[in-house]
């Protein structure tokens, strides 16, 4: 996501963002307000289904799973409340919560004109100081090392979240799959692992602004090795040595300040907030990818959300050419 700013004689301002870039920070969550200022639930796109009729015994495993996949009706795509945010209605238990829904990387570039190039993660990306360009190129440094803005960013939605809610907690995925087969009796497989939220929900982006000197405050040390209670690979070695607060965090530097490992905490200013209507109708990890398969999640979401059948948005998602990284992760790139 590039966000483009003006000002009122339509004078493009992210190189002046850019070159100020030590008094801003624009902060990503999952909001409490809506595009209208008013508060609403964060909602579930898997909906609801129920389970499929038993198999009889003058069946065939082929035509017991042929008639029960042709039976579209077993799930309802109607977004039901989010049950893991029925309590979560602030500002700040969303933003702590955010994480379960999506995670935002930075990668905001040294000059606006440089933000095209985004096949290489950490390619032209701009640095906290002293780092420069010759830092970046050379790969010297990790994601902490950058110097957050928030003009340009990478989104990733549930990869890695913990807020798993599994087929298996509402008696397994209703449809079966043919391409894989159960390990011991040879049937079509149920899906039975777990499933990422598909959240429908508004995208808070709030830009912040703070004194001059005053926005990298956090020690990297105690921000690698987790003295805020979050884990971060501690086998890398930060070239800087104060770093930016999270994506999700505009106020942790209070608690840093709280627990004494600072003398102050970064006082900030919402210059700017807007909301973004988010709906995430179809996950990757609800497919095997060594396997596909059209009534798997996946593709069934897809699918419907498309006025396809599952077969069609198979058809349709194939051969497709992402700008994602593979392995799994952003099939349906092509389609945003």
């Amino acid at each position: 996501m590039v966000l483009y700013f003006f000002d009122k004689d339509g004078r493009l301002m992210n190189d002046d963002i850019l070159n100020n870039s030590d008094q801003y920070q624009i902060f990503f969550t999952v909001s409490d307000l809506d595009d209208k200022g008013n508060p609403y639930e964060v909602m579930d796109c898997r909906g609801t289904w129920k389970q499929p009729r038993k198999k009889r015994a003058d069946e065939t495993d082929e035509d017991y799973c042929n008639e029960i996949n042709k039976d579209l009706s077993l799930v309802d795509t109607t977004p039901v409340p989010a049950t893991d945010f029925a309590e979560k209605t602030t500002w700040e238990d969303r933003a702590a919560a955010t994480p379960d829904v999506f995670y935002y990387e930075y990668r905001d570039t040294w000059q606006h004109d440089l933000m095209s190039d985004g096949a290489r993660d950490m390619f032209n990306q701009k640095l906290l100081p002293p780092l420069d360009r010759n830092d970046a190129a050379n790969g010297y440094v990790w994601d902490p090392d950058q110097d957050r803005v928030g003009l340009k960013g990478h989104i990733t939605f549930g990869g890695w979240s913990n807020n798993e809610l599994g087929w298996r907690d509402r008696q397994g995925w209703p449809y079966l799959i043919k391409s894989r087969r159960d390990t011991y009796i040879g049937t079509p497989w149920r899906m039975n692992r777990d499933s990422y939220l598909l959240p429908k929900f508004y995208l808070s982006v709030r830009i912040m602004k703070c004194e001059k000197g005053k926005k990298a405050l956090i020690p990297a040390k105690a921000y690698q090795y987790g003295v805020d209670g979050l884990y971060r690979h501690p086998t890398y070695e930060f070239s800087s040595k104060f770093v930016c607060t999270d994506y999700n965090a505009p106020f942790r530097t209070e608690w840093y300040k709280e627990k004494g490992v600072i003398q102050e905490a970064t006082q900030w200013t919402e210059v700017a907030r807007f909301n973004i209507p988010i709906k995430v109708f179809c996950s990757s990890y609800d497919s095997d990818p060594t396997a596909a398969d059209p009534y798997e999640p996946f593709y069934y979401y897809m699918g419907r959300e498309m006025n396809l059948s599952p077969v069609d948005a198979v058809e349709a998602a194939s051969g497709v050419q992402t700008n994602s990284i593979g392995g799994g992760r952003g099939f349906a790139n092509w389609y945003l």
